[in-house]
């Protein structure tokens, strides 16, 4: 009885540490895709969400990437697709989560 259950902690255990690594690379893939040539929106979308991946763990950075997600949706013409409406309103949002 104290075998199997033993195996079964272990078990599930093991089978957690690879989701919490998985996480861990998320603001990894999203700065390589930052590296990447991205249309304008794109662009603030990826900062956007690379703000929030840091929000927590380093606000310092999360605040520098919200903010050049900011700058860059105040630089996009306005257009039909108005993405660049939807970024400013993230960004915005996003850094008003510090104040």
């Amino acid at each position: 009885m104290k075998q199997s259950l033993l195996l079964t902690f272990a078990l599930l255990l093991f089978c957690r540490l690879p989701a919490a690594y998985c996480q861990l690379s998320k603001p990894d893939s999203l700065a390589a895709r930052l590296r990447q040539t991205l249309h304008d929106t794109d662009r603030v979308n990826t900062l956007n969400a690379l703000g929030l991946e840091y929000k927590y763990t380093n606000p310092d950075t999360s605040i520098i990437f919200l903010q050049q997600a900011l700058a860059l949706a105040n630089t996009l013409p306005f257009g039909k697709g108005r993405g660049w409406a939807k970024g400013k309103a993230n960004a915005l949002r996003n850094i008003g989560g510090y104040h």
